[in-house]
């Protein structure tokens, strides 16, 4: 699955995917990250779209990466509890977790 969030306030779009168990390691991550951002860029406009991944998670920044991302930034640790705050997502993480602390690598895809 290829989900594309449009941003409004700076006309970015984020990108997130989710390739069933069974499924990984195939190669289609990769390609459909990289037909789903060609398709979704030429539809809407859009001229940048970035990713969060996990930084432990080398076979996402792998597809990513070879679907056309660049790597631009490899964040230190930060909250999770703030970022569901700021996106007001409805996602309940328990106060304190350790998994609620996670590094992430960010890419972005810029059209031409």
């Amino acid at each position: 699955m290829l989900r594309f969030d449009r941003r409004a306030e700076n006309g970015m779009a984020e990108v997130s995917i989710q390739v069933a168990p069974d499924q990984r390691g195939k190669g289609y991550g990769q390609r459909l990250i990289r037909r789903g951002t060609l398709d979704y860029v030429a539809r809407t406009g859009v001229r940048t779209v970035w990713a969060w991944v996990k930084l432990e998670n080398r076979a996402s920044q792998h597809a990513f990466l070879a679907a056309g991302y660049e790597l631009v930034d490899i964040d230190d640790p930060f909250d999770l509890e703030d970022i569901v705050r700021q996106r007001g997502q409805g996602i309940r993480l328990q106060h304190g977790a350790p998994e609620s602390t996670i590094r992430f690598c960010k890419f972005e895809y810029a059209s031409t």
